[in-house]
């Protein structure tokens, strides 16, 4: 089974979203979140998951008020996600040439500082050019990290990831802070559906290697030279048509081959 699969599915059980808004240009670092915050998200997660419990022990009271559910940080790829009010919208990629219009909303308040997100705002322009990576995998697949018990099925390589940037604050009060998103493309001031036409894959060269249009998840790595490694960090796409040969990906190939015969 893998993730893939999983998604074809009339309904997916588990799911779980995590936030990374990567603003180091501006001074701040990497920040990172997931937003399952309601019992019957955890229920789920629990279920899918087939654990009792988390290993952490600190917990929220349901809203029913008769059960009590653990709303840990979520640990992925050995980092660590904290729990945050957070919801996306508008991050579905269209195929009618048609850019959409993304949005982040966060909750103004941050680690139990009332107000802390309008704060960093002011004090890192807004986010302004930061990015954010929107990451999707299954509760089975998370690091044992997570589990009292471990888990046998964790598996860092079975996720769907999507990259955007901060455009701009759209508003922001007492409660949230809503952001506009634009894609990789967008923010260079190429408008969709403007691409340029090389050899090279528009998925990778734009950031979308993994993501939702290159669409690999395949288990084996290689470098951006197109070598094999065990090395998740140096798992790079190099963009050409070969490296989509190597990864049995050919069919989902963002370029056009002949254009270097033109």
């Amino acid at each position: 089974m893998s993730l893939s699969s999983d998604f074809q599915k009339l309904s997916v059980a588990g799911l779980v979203t995590l936030y990374e808004l990567d603003a180091s240009k501006l001074g701040l670092g990497v920040l990172r979140w997931h937003g399952h915050l309601s019992y019957e998200d955890w229920e789920y997660i629990y279920e899918f998951a087939n654990r009792a419990q988390f290993a952490n022990k600190s917990k929220r009271v349901a809203a029913t008020g008769a059960d009590d559910i653990v709303v840990p940080d979520i640990i992925w790829n050995g980092n660590e996600y904290k729990p945050v009010a957070i919801q996306s919208d508008g991050l579905e990629i269209r195929g009618d040439g048609k850019a959409s219009t993304p949005s982040l909303v966060i909750t103004s308040d941050l680690n139990g500082v009332k107000g802390m997100t309008r704060r960093l705002c002011r004090q890192y322009n807004d986010f302004a050019g930061a990015k954010l990576t929107v990451i999707r995998t299954s509760a089975k697949y998370l690091d044992a990290a997570n589990f009292a018990d471990g888990n046998p099925t964790a598996n860092v390589n079975e996720y769907r990831k999507q990259v955007w940037y901060i455009e701009h604050k759209v508003n922001d009060d007492e409660e949230k802070v809503t952001f506009e998103l634009s894609n990789p493309v967008d923010f260079e001031g190429a408008r969709i559906p403007a691409r340029e036409i090389t050899s090279f894959c528009h998925w990778g060269v734009t950031g979308g290697y993994r993501g939702e249009c290159c669409q690999y998840m395949g288990t084996a790595m290689f470098d951006e030279n197109g070598n094999p490694t065990n090395n998740r960090a140096l798992d790079k796409c190099g963009c050409r048509i070969t490296d989509c040969q190597i990864r049995n990906n050919v069919e989902r190939f963002g370029g056009y081959p002949s254009s270097s015969l033109i």
